[in-house]
């Protein structure tokens, strides 16, 4: 599919008296002006309270994803500054090349399929982001008395699953109560304390998409292939600690006893060497994880950045009409000429030729009444299509919870428009049992694999989640956090990951996309290369990267105080288990 202008967003972010941000992820570049009225507004409302200036421009983090939070700043001392106990509305100008786009003319403001900016084919449901048509999205301030204060929490969205996402109920709180005309009532802030995506725990359908989608947002690349509609590869490249025999030494095709170690082979990205359903083995094996989820666990950037785009708008879905069967699911075809790495097994089943076996089933007492006055070839048939018609059920227990969280979206993307957000991550927004124990880190962090998910996972935590957090500390104004311009310099190293190509058919510039230059730079950044010490007591140290999660936001009457619970670990031993709190944190805090 074509992609829309508007991929995700907008989500609002940090606000405070003299500050508004606003996240939105677009599919080509821009410049973001933010318009702020006091009261409910509707769209093109006269005299708005104040204007941002400069505009915010988008940061390029692959072909077509285009990130930024933008800012609203107010003076400080300035009678514009926002105050408690207020409704304010704000509209955003979204300049491309020529064309200035606004929330009405995106189809953002009304209760009818948009396609984001896109062509109507990419039309999908949508809710009027001010609650009524035509009305600006609004938020208010926290309250300067505690017991007015509203705030709400979330975590553990994980869209496939017997349990409905609960994100959907804080818009009919909102919605049914009118609550948005109520500055105190309403909610005033929005805490997501970790878990925003399941990345170790996805179905295998909804990973076919999230891939489809991965390789759009950063790029593919031509290949040489008689295979219909197998003319492209990802451009992203996922690294294994193994080194494959050339052509010259033995004819590596498709032979996995020709992969050895000692070295390194960078593999495309796609479902082919990384197939869905059939990951497990490699995280398990090369990645040296414990997860016991992890069929279809993510790998690449563009894999984490799909799932975050999928998991707050529907703007980028497949129509559910389009979604994998399951015979897609559990006999792909993706047969691209490209060298499959060890440790992933074959599919597990041939859907044409399923046997009694594949459906739990002994050959000698296999009996279907449908089948029952058959003989010959209409019995195999008959056979075959109960068989199918077995499996099939699961498959579709999965997609019916997958269209429940997918017709949700239009109430999840309005709730993060209105309310401002914050966000901490947690083991599955990268992996289950993330730093479990310095023996779990010392063995993951020393895969490339293993490496690879974890950086790919904080990278994309960074560009979805935490720039909103406190988007000035992105600016290189505040160092409360961390050494000043540490958050800024990792960020352009993102930006790096997936440098420009002369046009959309050309290769990357170096056998492993993103370059190793810019992995190391950014495995510096998260700690990647340190190791959990010991003390004489047996206990282990927390490491020190140069990036710092944690955060405060404070109000009138309270402070919001986010902790970083993951990545700066202290142990009680080299078998663990963690403290919740490291040690020097705890001095520090004191002090």
């Amino acid at each position: 599919m074509s992609l829309p202008f508007v991929l995700a967003g907008p989500i609002l972010r940090r606000v405070e008296p003299n500050l508004v941000s606003v996240w939105i992820a677009l599919s080509r570049p821009a410049s973001i002006t933010i318009t702020l009225w006091q009261g409910r507004s509707k769209t093109g409302a006269l005299d708005p309270l104040v204007r941002s200036d400069p505009v915010t421009k988008t940061t390029r983090i692959a072909d077509q994803l285009h990130v930024t939070t933008a800012l609203l700043r107010i003076p400080a001392g300035s009678t514009k500054a926002l105050k408690p106990g207020v409704v304010y509305s704000y509209d955003l100008s979204i300049a491309e090349s020529s064309t200035t786009h606004t929330l009405a003319s995106l189809g953002l403001l009304k209760s009818t399929p948009t396609a984001n900016g896109g062509p109507d084919e990419l039309k999908r449901p949508h809710l009027a982001l001010g609650y009524v048509e035509d009305f600006l999205p609004s938020f208010s301030l926290p309250p300067d008395k505690l017991d007015d204060l509203r705030i709400v929490y979330g975590s553990c969205r994980r869209p496939a699953n017997e349990h409905p996402d609960a994100m959907p109920m804080i818009d009919d709180l909102i919605a049914d109560a009118k609550l948005y005309e109520d500055a105190l009532k309403r909610p005033h802030q929005l805490m997501l304390g970790g878990d925003q995506i399941y990345a170790d725990d996805l179905w295998s359908g909804q990973l076919i998409m999230v891939n489809a989608l991965a390789n759009e947002l950063i790029g593919t690349v031509k290949v040489d292939s008689d295979l219909p509609n197998k003319t492209r590869m990802p451009l992203e490249t996922v690294t294994l600690d193994y080194k494959l025999l050339s052509s010259t030494e033995e004819d590596p095709v498709h032979h996995r006893g020709n992969w050895v170690t000692g070295g390194t082979t960078p593999l495309a990205c796609g479902l082919t060497a990384f197939p869905a359903g059939r990951r497990r083995p490699l995280v398990l094996r090369q990645a040296q994880m414990t997860t016991t989820d992890a069929e279809s666990h993510l790998f690449s950037f563009g894999e984490f950045a799909a799932l975050y785009v999928m998991v707050w708008s529907n703007a980028c879905w497949p129509l559910p009409e389009n979604w994998p069967t399951a015979q897609q699911v559990l006999d792909p075809q993706d047969t691209v000429a490209q060298v499959i790495p060890p440790d992933v097994e074959p599919p597990s089943v041939s859907w044409d030729h399923l046997t009694a076996k594949d459906v739990g089933a002994d050959e000698e007492s296999e009996h279907y009444k449908e089948c029952e006055l058959k003989t010959g070839a209409d019995l195999d048939k008959c056979m075959l299509e109960q068989r199918q018609a077995i499996l099939s059920k699961p498959h579709k227990v999965k997609v019916d919870q997958l269209t429940a969280f997918y017709l949700a979206l239009p109430k999840v993307r309005r709730t993060l428009a209105n309310v401002p957000t914050y966000m901490m991550l947690d083991d599955h927004d990268v992996t289950d049992d993330w730093n479990l124990n310095p023996i779990w880190v010392d063995r993951v962090n020393a895969t490339s694999l293993g490496r690879t998910i974890i950086r790919n996972g904080l990278a994309s935590y960074a560009v979805f989640q935490d720039w909103g957090n406190d988007p000035v500390r992105y600016l290189n104004e505040r160092n409360d956090t961390g050494v000043a311009g540490d958050p800024q310099r990792m960020l352009q190293a993102i930006a790096e990951m997936f440098p420009a190509r002369a046009n959309a058919d050309a290769p990357g510039a170096t056998p492993e996309i993103p370059p190793k230059t810019v992995t190391d730079k950014l495995d510096h950044f998260f700690g990647l290369d340190l190791r959990p010490q010991p003390s004489v007591d047996g206990s282990y140290s927390a490491v020190n990267p140069p990036i710092k999660w944690h955060y405060t936001v404070p109000g009138p009457k309270h402070l919001l105080v986010a902790i970083d619970n993951r990545t700066r670990r202290s142990f009680v031993s080299r078998e663990g288990p963690p403290r919740r709190l490291a040690r020097a944190a705890g001095r520090q805090s004191r002090h």
